[in-house]
């Protein structure tokens, strides 16, 4: 087999598809590295994993502009799906 016969049938990714594929990865390292309800516990994260996050969240962004989608797609379509649902704690909250 040659490597042409390899690549062709390899499949391919759009430029919409490797947007939204870089800001999935960008959303669930940053839910792993920040928590805005975290007031129990402390989340220490070093500088090397900041610096990836942050890197990985300027190349969704510029993937995004690129492929002329809203860089903010995955991060809308996540606030949406959680609208909904109660929080752990206000199941538990006095009435």
């Amino acid at each position: 087999m040659k490597i042409f016969e390899i690549l062709e049938d390899a499949p391919t990714m759009t430029g919409k598809q490797a947007a939204l594929k870089k800001q999935r990865q960008a959303a669930l390292l940053k839910s792993k590295t920040s928590d805005p309800g975290m007031v129990d516990r402390m989340n220490i994260v070093g500088k090397g994993i900041q610096d990836k996050v942050d890197q990985t969240q300027a190349d969704a962004d510029s993937l995004s502009r690129a492929a002329g989608i809203d860089p903010k797609t995955v991060q809308k379509d996540i606030t949406k799906s959680l609208a909904g649902k109660p929080k752990l704690r206000d199941k538990f909250r006095k009435k």
